[in-house]
This record gives C-alpha cells, structure tokens and sequence, in this order.
C-alpha cells in the first residue's frame, strides 16, 4: 500500500511517498548540502527530489535549440514516473530500451507513436509486446536482429544504429553496439531483401559524454 504524507516543514513543501520511499519537493531550483541535510533528517529514509518547474526550463531551453526536432527522452536516464509524467506533458517523445520501459510509458498516457524502441538486440517476448501495443519504431543493428523482425515483428519501422565514436564518452557503448559504417549498406540492402522497411539512422555517442562536438562528428562520418 502506498502511502502519501504531506507535510510543511521549515518552508519545504514536501510530499514523501512511502513504500517505495520517495520525495517530490516542488518550486525549488537548487538543493545544497546543507538543505539536503535538513530534510534527510526529516524523512528517515532513501528519497528522490526533483524540481518539476527545472526540469520542463530545461527541456523548453533544448527543444528550442533542435527546432524542427522531435526529442525522445532516454527513459533510463531517470525513469521516475514524475519525470517522465511531466516530461510526456511538455510534449517530449521517449527512448525506451526495454518492454518494462515501454510499459510504464503507456501507463501514464505517453502514445504508441511517441516511443521509440531504441535497444538494438532485443528478446522476440519484447518484440511481441511491442508490436501487441503499437510501437512501430524499432532499432536494430545486426543481420540476426533483421532475421528476427522478419520472423517477430515484419510491419515495424526498423532504425539502423551505426558504430561511431565515442572517444570523448565514459562510457563507450559503440565498442559493444552498432554496425560498422562501412557496412551498413550492406545490411539496409539485406532488411529491404527481408521485406522490411527500414526508415532511418541512429547514433550513440555513449555516457557521460564530455564533449558536445562529438555529435557534430558522428554526424560527419
């Protein structure tokens, strides 16, 4: 059973969601140490604080940036549902990487047609629920992948993820995922010989990317 307390507390508007344990703090921009000392004394327990009027200053400054740009929020990135509620509401599209991520995105209303399932190797259960709920767009990377939605899922709209650089990136997923550049005609030819209908690229520039050119680059090449 989840429980909601709301209460005031040296002017904190709190509301603590317990079981599982969690805090929306509303209307504030920064939290330092020292208020985030205050109010973990006052919830004896994990919780996550997030201000919903940054989030949406920060996902207005993006999107005005990209005009023309249908953004998708990664889902792992942070996928409480308070973020991505008021993200959906701002009107952002979404990554998800899995079938419980799709899940939890139709749950709050987020259409079919504004996610995208962006893992390239994927189980064929996935697969099924994706294409029992709607979501057509499909990434993939990999000519056993394309033997699969053939087999799974032939009607969906398939994304070729491609191998770039992710020299500037902790973590470099490119090294793990994605095809060659240099063979990626090769495997558009293959999914159109399949009878599928591959739509688009896609590019990772990995996580905790320091360097914002790396786009541009991996554009580029």
């Amino acid at each position: 059973l989840i429980k909601k307390i709301c209460m005031e507390k040296r002017g904190w508007l709190v509301e603590v969601v317990l079981e599982p344990r969690e805090v929306l703090v509303q209307k504030q921009f920064f939290i330092d140490f020292t208020k985030a000392q205050s109010l973990s004394s006052a919830i004896e327990a994990p919780f996550f604080a997030f201000s919903k009027t940054r989030l949406l200053q920060n996902y207005a400054a993006f999107t005005s940036m990209l005009p023309g740009v249908k953004v998708m929020y990664a889902v792992k990135a942070n996928p409480h549902v308070k973020v991505l509620a008021s993200l959906a509401q701002a009107g952002s599209g979404f990554d998800a990487a899995c079938a419980p991520e799709i899940k939890k995105l139709l749950s709050i209303g987020v259409p079919a047609s504004s996610i995208i399932f962006s893992h390239p190797i994927k189980t064929e259960y996935d697969l099924l629920y994706a294409k029992k709920q709607g979501v057509k767009r499909i990434a993939f990377d990999n000519v056993e992948e394309l033997r699969k939605l053939a087999r799974v899922y032939p009607d969906a709209e398939l994304v070729l993820r491609l191998a770039i650089s992710n020299y500037s990136s902790k973590i470099q997923l490119s090294k793990k995922f994605g095809c060659p550049v240099n063979d990626a005609l090769g495997l558009l030819l293959e999914a159109k010989a399949l009878g599928l209908n591959p739509i688009g690229l896609s590019i990772h520039v990995g996580c905790e990317c320091t360097d914002p050119m790396t786009y541009a680059y991996a554009v580029d090449s």
